[in-house]
């Protein structure tokens, strides 16, 4: 035992022998392909592929579940309430369970006020921080962005995270009425054609807002010829914005980005 009362071999601040360059157990290290990570970049025991081809996945059940986790098979993780056992608020109630759980009844890594493991300096979720983890916060937009529109009956977005995360990085002003958009206060919002599924840009939420009432308004006052003017309209704007898009790629093609600033 070392002086912070760790195995030697594992603790980060004596750089044990079992600790790798990225602060990390050395075996169990994506970067450094450490004999705990299978083929497939992942846990070799908690693998389901690898459990398909009998060479890992030790610890998933007959249920395709972590065998701890699993409900069907009455796994150790899971408490009478039919919760993970560290995360459950009546366990930690009762003074059973709920490890995990901080005194603000939040998930202790989770949580912003005991500045949680996975809570970076922004004050965010590290792997949905737009700083930390660009991807990972691009997929979780369009993720939501595709539940979003399947409740509601429109198309999604038709964008990748690559490409949704160069938008969020060239999107200064708002899409609609050209005023600076705030990246620290509110999160501006991802406006798109919700017909062909065309992403337009990053819009003030109110602005996305008042554009969906604008629509709402001409079809419940002008229902007989409100779909014809709104399909004009709309394709006037569009006319519009492929002529822009033309122009700024021209610029670009000669080196002129000052539109950028």
């Amino acid at each position: 035992m070392c002086p912070h009362g760790k195995r030697r071999g594992r603790c980060k601040d004596c750089h044990g022998s079992g600790i790798c360059q990225h602060g990390r157990e050395r075996y169990s290290c994506k970067d450094c392909h450490g004999s705990g990570i299978c083929e497939h970049e992942k846990y070799k025991q908690y693998c389901k592929e690898c459990k398909g081809q009998r060479i890992g996945g030790t610890s998933i059940c007959r249920h395709g579940k972590q065998k701890c986790h699993c409900e069907d098979c009455g796994g150790s993780g899971i408490c009478q309430h039919g919760k993970y056992k560290q995360y459950c608020k009546e366990c930690k109630g009762q003074g059973i369970g709920g490890t995990s759980i901080c005194r603000h009844g939040q998930e202790r890594c989770r949580c912003k006020n005991c500045n949680g493991s996975q809570i970076c300096e922004h004050k965010r979720r590290r792997d949905r921080c737009c700083h930390c983890k660009p991807l990972g916060w691009a997929k979780t937009i369009i993720k939501r962005a595709e539940l979003t529109a399947t409740d509601e009956g429109y198309l999604a977005p038709n964008i990748t995270a690559e490409k949704l995360v160069e938008l969020r990085k060239t999107s200064t002003h708002c899409a609609a009425c050209e005023l600076p958009l705030d990246w620290a206060g509110a999160s501006p919002h991802l406006h798109h054609d919700h017909e062909t599924g065309r992403v337009i840009g990053y819009t003030h939420r109110w602005c996305n807002a008042m554009e969906g009432n604008i629509r709402t308004v001409l079809k419940n006052l002008f229902p007989q010829y409100s779909s014809p003017m709104v399909a004009q309209l709309e394709g006037r704007v569009r006319e519009f914005e492929e002529r822009d898009d033309e122009i700024l790629n021209m610029n670009e093609d000669q080196g002129d980005t000052s539109w950028r600033n």
